[in-house]
């Protein structure tokens, strides 16, 4: 007959090693989803905007996509970190007119006008840019910084009505734009 503490030593052994193996496995699956979100993450990361101007009507503003691929239907949209206005895109709804519209966002450093309704006593504007990145997966970075993967197009994120009005950005300086711009505005009666 088989004694009883090396029945416990045995069976203790055995629990120990599964409890072992079953832990490396849980680390290496963690690991895996970890580097599978960061891969992901890569073109999110590097795809950015902010107020150049917020004073002006419209507000200028510079985008950047600094990864080797285009972003594609990216929304800009100006809100408010401080003050009494929308914090997000959301919040202002479909409606909300502080937005612009780029069918594609190629790698570089552009900027734009984007629809702004001026400040107010102690408000403050910053940009919300949505967009989908070349893998198809659709991203937000709120306007204090913070990158999350959304379900939905961008469009559909904001539940916009369509057709979009898409506009293509071009590579210019910002001296160069906002000479063009001023020049353009100079020419209207």
């Amino acid at each position: 007959m088989i004694s009883m503490p090396i029945l416990w030593g045995t069976w203790a052994g055995s629990v120990f090693t599964g409890l072992a193996v079953g832990s490396a496995l849980y680390q290496i699956g963690m690991e895996r989803r970890n580097r599978k979100l960061a891969e992901q993450r890569q073109q999110a990361a590097k795809v950015t905007a902010w107020l150049v101007r917020p004073w002006d009507i419209p507000a200028v503003a510079a985008v950047l996509n600094n990864s080797d691929e285009p972003a594609y239907q990216v929304i800009l949209t100006i809100v408010a970190i401080q003050g009494a206005a929308a914090r997000t895109g959301l919040e202002g709804g479909p409606s909300w007119p502080y937005r612009a519209y780029l069918g594609v966002l190629p790698p570089g450093k552009f900027y734009l006008t984007i629809p702004s309704g001026g400040h107010g006593m102690m408000l403050r504007f910053a940009i919300e840019i949505c967009f989908t990145d070349a893998g198809g997966r659709s991203w937000v970075r709120l306007a204090k910084g913070s990158l999350t993967a959304i379900k939905h197009s961008p469009v559909d994120y904001y539940g916009l009505p369509r057709p979009i009005g898409w506009e293509y950005p071009e590579h210019e300086t910002i001296a160069d734009f906002l000479h063009r711009n001023t020049a353009d505005d100079e020419k209207d009666p």
